[in-house]
């Protein structure tokens, strides 16, 4: 598995679409469309958590195709492909 610094995921998913391929505690792989777009995060969730309650191990995200909040372990990520957004998208294919 590659090694991911936690700013430059964070940062990358503050603009763009990251499609993240990664193993789950399961064993199972997962491929997930995911970002930290503020124009694609539901109004009622657009804050910045306080840096005391960051864990650089994990990073929660925003899954686009299932309009829901969740998270992936850093050391769990295959490969991540870096899209830019585009309306109309079904991130569902990715």
């Amino acid at each position: 598995m590659l090694q991911h610094d936690y700013d430059e995921v964070h940062k990358n998913l503050q603009e763009k679409i990251g499609i993240v391929k990664f193993t789950k505690k399961d064993g199972t792989e997962r491929v997930m469309a995911c970002t930290l777009m503020k124009d694609l995060l539901p109004s009622i969730r657009k804050y910045t958590p306080s840096e005391s309650l960051r864990n650089e191990e994990v990073m929660v995200v925003w899954d686009i195709p299932k309009e829901a909040f969740r998270s992936f372990r850093l050391d769990s990520i295959l490969s991540i492909q870096w899209i830019e957004h585009r309306k109309g998208v079904n991130y569902a294919n990715y």
